[in-house]
């Protein structure tokens, strides 16, 4: 929930939804965004991103912090996430919709195939350095588009 919490304070006429499969911390999360008062703006539901209860072609911008093999999940089992959640990613985006999503180095290359395949172009890969205490997990935050989406002027990117 920190993370749709905090996009919902740089986009204060936005609504987010997030799916977490983990109950408790669905529980957890969902405490948090009634304590923050942005319940009727922010929520958190307890579902699975490769079977989203939204309709068809509803939604502008997917986010997601995919399970990278690491922590959770593994690379052999991204093999078969990935594709799964960009196909569900692309049913329910709008025409021009656009997706964010960040794993690790080591299944980049499956979210790349992934994302061709679901029919998505690959408007920038930025590597960065994310998790742990000392944020030096190497990771590759993706940006996709279709559509009007496909340039990195849909995404704000600042070349540097």
């Amino acid at each position: 929930a920190a993370l749709l919490l905090e996009l919902a304070k740089h986009w204060p006429r936005g609504r987010f939804v997030g799916l977490e499969l983990d109950g408790e911390v669905a529980s957890k999360g969902h405490a948090n965004i009634m304590a923050s008062g942005s319940g009727d703006r922010v929520k958190l539901e307890l579902g699975d991103a490769t079977a989203m209860s939204m309709p068809d072609a509803s939604v502008d911008v997917v986010l997601s912090d995919l399970p990278f093999g690491r922590q959770h999940g593994t690379v052999e089992g991204n093999a078969e996430l990935y594709p799964r959640l960009l196909k569900e990613a692309a049913r329910v985006l709008r025409p021009d919709g656009r997706a964010v999503l960040l794993t690790g180095e080591e299944s980049s290359h499956l979210l790349s195939a992934g994302a061709r395949l679901a029919g998505f172009a690959i408007v920038a890969e930025i590597p960065l350095k994310f998790g742990g205490a000392g944020d030096d997990h190497d990771c590759i935050l993706f940006c996709l588009g279709r559509g009007g989406s496909t340039t990195e002027e849909a995404f704000d990117l600042v070349q540097g």
